[in-house]
């Protein structure tokens, strides 16, 4: 298998049990994994480096981390989903490596969307100034 759509992930969301989050310190990939933790999935993730708060925040979870160069395609292989960050670049070593292992994997947008915002409303808050405040009130 290889790369899987967000259609697809919607339809077959009940077989993805286990999954890996490749690149998983950064703050969109680190708050996506906790959020797939408390709602029952196995999930681990690798990076290159682990800094605080992220990696506090992905301890504190009980989420094992893995450095990037140690984690074997072997290991990568029992996992259900990968889940690819924004920051791994397509055509480079670790996409090619990913797309050969023969394990579904997706985006973190696609993640997202299919896995956790599917059945919630989405409020997008954009701009130069005021959005933490925004948030704030809206969340009110």
């Amino acid at each position: 298998m290889s790369h899987i759509e967000y259609s697809s992930l919607r339809k077959n969301i009940n077989q993805f049990r286990r999954v890996f989050f490749y690149r998983v310190c950064g703050t969109g990939m680190g708050a996506a994994s906790c959020l797939l933790k408390e709602q029952g999935l196995e999930v681990e993730g690798a990076d290159t480096l682990y800094y605080p708060p992220m990696s506090d925040y992905l301890k504190r979870m009980q989420i094992p981390c893995h450095k990037v160069d140690q984690i074997t395609d072997e290991y990568l292989k029992t996992f259900d989903l990968i889940v690819v960050g924004n920051v791994v670049p397509k055509g480079g070593a670790d996409a090619l490596r990913i797309e050969k292992l023969n394990v579904p994997y997706c985006s973190f947008p696609a993640a997202m969307g299919a896995l956790v915002l599917e059945d919630v409303n989405v409020i997008g808050i954009a701009g130069t100034h005021g959005k933490t405040t925004t948030t704030y009130f809206a969340t009110q």
